[in-house]
């Protein structure tokens, strides 16, 4: 055949028919290309970058139809509310299991990952808000432990969520763990880890009552933190420990802001038993810790037990309870935070000699309305704050309502208690008449009180284990009693100090020393009400020496009782005064070896003169100031 060459823009080509097909289809192509072109640099893409955008966006509805995909595109666009994101082949990666949020293994057996950046969000595993989001929780806490909520969501549990690592929840969210039984979150860390809460509501899921004792279970973090975090709805119906935070062997936790709330279980209305014990916030370990730190507005409120038909009892319950197995170091603060309503304590501290225990700065309002207003367990709470050994320190704190011991302590090394202040009356006809401004059983190096100003039944208590274990200084209180106000027990050095002491009933003494050595200073000093001012005790050895200076005594029986133990020591009394001389006074009891009575230079065995004080207000506070005579 012939073969004829042509001439075709500009270029001399056969003209047989195979290659006549080819050349047509060259110059379609040549026609095509500017405008393909064109239309890729108008959306700044070339051709084929802009194929490889189409294949990245394949749409699918959700997981389902991505692990039954066997086409050949290379990425896909999931496009499920709540899962909605971007995947991307990984041919790299011929092992990774299926998650269920951030990787999808589909039927060629090709893993698909999520393309994204910042935190997980439990919607990208299957999370909706329905009645169940457990699985998908878990799922996400599996691959992290940082995970964003939504803003105001609620998340509901029929299972318990787990953690091991640290983790991070964050967002203004509700968690309903709406079953009984086992903690509604478990999080177990190791050394270096932290588990941080931020924003979150934790809902126990019980206005009726169900059988859990612990909703948030924590174990082994170098550090915990609750940010604006609460907890609520916990009421146990079994008459096991309630803890809704419970710690164990966690360095330091802090607790800022947020609210604890609504937290129960079955009590059988006797107090100490452990029946229906409750705690808002626990921390425990086997082993030396840090700091547990509630502070920043924190909300205690409505924490007691119930009895079996349901009204509230005041009996094993406690907001903050930090309580170490064995002799191991653990400090508590607890700092302007707010009580309402808590059964037993705000703060409970359980520690070894080491211990720092500080309570400061907080509001309590112990104002119970229940059946029996005259029983411990039925009226008020039994202690502001408890600390069994270390160090305790109490200081501007504000309590309102009827409360049993304003603060109370057991073998600790030290206690400081200053600025605080209690108004609203105490709770009558309790066992033993447990009612005071403080109770400090065996301390064993030293007590400060000063500038507190309170209400209670009987005598504040301030003892050590042996005779001469501690030494005192009670200075600048105010304290209104029905009874006796200050007794000291086992002192070594003893300083009471510008008082001013109020009986209701004049029951007792004023102040009351027994089973001390050492010394005694009784110094400006108002007492009303009481039949004895300062009362010493005959176990007092004769070794003891003192100084009453500057009282004013509105008593009526005697400003000194029982100085014969002691009579040949060293002491002094000058600048005393007394209301009016009393049938029951023995002057000379006050003379035994100066013969002052009266204004300080007076000689003769007189009674005291008229008392005679002034009032003075300092913050709100008031006190009485002595005012001296001169004449006899």
């Amino acid at each position: 055949m012939q073969r004829r060459n042509v001439l075709i823009g500009g270029l001399l080509a056969p003209t047989d028919s195979s290659v006549s097909a080819r050349v047509n289809s060259e110059l379609m192509q040549q026609r095509e290309s500017p405008s393909r072109a064109k239309e890729a640099a108008q959306t700044g893409y070339d051709s084929v970058t802009a194929q490889a955008v189409l294949d990245s966006v394949r749409p699918m509805q959700d997981f389902a139809a991505l692990r039954d995909y066997t086409g050949g595109a290379s990425g896909v666009r999931v496009t499920g509310r709540g899962i909605a994101g971007p995947f991307y082949v990984d041919p790299s990666d011929v092992s990774s299991a299926d998650n269920s949020g951030t990787i999808i293994v589909d039927a060629s057996g090709r893993r698909w990952k999520r393309d994204f950046t910042g935190p997980l969000r439990p919607e990208m595993f299957g999370a909706n808000g329905g009645p169940n989001d457990a699985a998908a929780f878990n799922a996400a806490l599996t691959v992290s432990g940082a995970l964003l909520l939504a803003d105001g969501a609620t998340y509901t549990f029929t299972t318990g969520l787990k953690r091991t690592g640290s983790i991070w929840l964050m967002g203004n969210a509700r968690l309903v763990f709406n079953f009984s039984g086992a903690p509604g979150l478990t999080c177990v860390g190791s050394a270096g880890q932290v588990a941080r809460f931020v924003d979150i509501i934790f809902d126990a899921g019980s206005a009726q009552g169900r059988t859990r004792a612990v909703a948030l279970q924590i174990a082994g973090y170098d550090s915990v933190i609750f940010t604006r975090t609460s907890g609520t709805r916990q009421h146990n119906t079994n008459t096991s420990t309630t803890r809704f935070v419970n710690m164990v062997n966690c360095f330091d936790a802090v607790v800022e802001g947020g609210s604890y709330s609504d937290i129960t279980a079955l009590g059988d209305g006797s107090v100490g038993n452990g029946q229906g014990a409750v705690r808002a916030i626990y921390a425990t370990g086997d082993r030396h810790l840090g700091m547990v730190h509630v502070h920043s507005g924190t909300l205690f409120e409505n924490i007691h037990t119930v009895s079996s038909g349901g009204m509230p009892i005041v009996e094993d319950a406690d907001a903050v309870v930090v309580q170490n197995v064995g002799a191991f170091k653990h400090d508590a603060w607890v700092d302007r935070c707010r009580f309402r309503n808590v059964g037993k304590r705000g703060l409970k501290s359980q520690a070894n000699g080491d211990s720092l225990t500080m309570f400061t700065g907080n509001t309590v309002d112990s104002a119970w309305t229940v059946s029996n207003p005259d029983s411990m367990t039925n009226n008020g709470m039994y202690a502001m704050v408890s600390a069994y050994g270390g160090n305790l320190v109490t200081r501007d704190n504000y309590v309102s309502g009827p409360i049993c011991y304003f603060e109370e302590s057991v073998n600790c090394k030290s206690v400081s208690s200053s600025g605080n202040v209690h108004v609203g009356g105490y709770v009558n006809g309790v066992v033993n008449n447990l009612t005071r401004p403080y109770h400090h059983t065996n301390i064993s190096e030293s007590f400060l009180c000063f500038g507190n100003r309170r209400n209670s039944a009987v005598a504040g208590y301030a003892s050590g284990a042996a005779a001469g274990a501690f030494d005192a200084i009670a200075a600048a209180n105010s304290f209104t009693s029905r009874a006796s106000s200050m007794e000291f027990v086992h002192a070594r050095h003893l300083v009471v100090a510008a008082n001013v002491l109020r009986a209701t009933d004049s029951g007792g003494p004023s102040i009351r020393v027994h089973q001390s050595i050492g010394s005694f200073a009784g110094v400006g000093c108002v007492m009303a009400g009481f039949q004895d001012g300062y009362y010493f005790d005959a176990s007092i050895p004769v070794a003891f020496s003192n100084a009453i200076v500057g009282n004013t005594f509105d008593v009526s029986r005697n400003p000194v009782s029982n100085f014969a133990p002691f009579s040949a020591q060293l002491q002094a009394t000058s600048g005393n005064m007394r209301n009016t001389p009393h049938s029951g006074m023995v002057a000379a009891k006050l003379s035994q070896t100066t013969g002052q009575v009266g204004p300080s230079g007076s000689s003769a065995a007189l009674p005291l003169q008229p008392a005679l004080y002034e009032v003075v207000r300092v913050n709100g506070i008031v006190y009485h100031r002595p005012l001296y005579n001169a004449s006899a």
